[in-house]
């Protein structure tokens, strides 16, 4: 974890009954942002990391889609025409900030 942020000591019951102090390290979303972005570069780097393919899919549909002249909802129509590619662009953003979490925790950079 890293050593930015605010620290706070709380304390925490255990399974047992007792308590024990534990830290909580509160990171601004710009630190988070940055942590995710330099772990996405690791990811990309690393030789033995495959990134899955159904992600490499959606991120091509979506690309494909963005910038498609056709789309399900028509762009000009007001409110509802971005709608569907905002909820394309979210879920594969959803996607890969999972994939990042993972690759994360299998390194042991949590």
């Amino acid at each position: 974890m890293p050593k930015t942020g605010t620290i706070e000591y709380t304390a925490e019951r255990t399974h047992s009954g007792s308590y024990r102090a534990r830290t909580v390290v509160r990171r601004s979303f710009l630190q988070r942002l940055s942590e995710g972005y330099h772990t996405f570069r690791a990811m990309l780097r690393d030789r033995n990391y495959h990134f899955p393919t159904a992600l490499k899919v959606a991120s091509a549909v979506l690309a494909l889609y963005v910038f498609s002249p056709i789309d399900f909802v028509p762009d000009f129509l007001p409110m509802i025409g971005f709608a569907d590619d905002t909820a394309l662009i979210a879920g594969v953003f959803w996607m890969l900030v999972n994939e990042i979490a993972n690759y994360s925790k299998s390194r042991g950079r949590d």
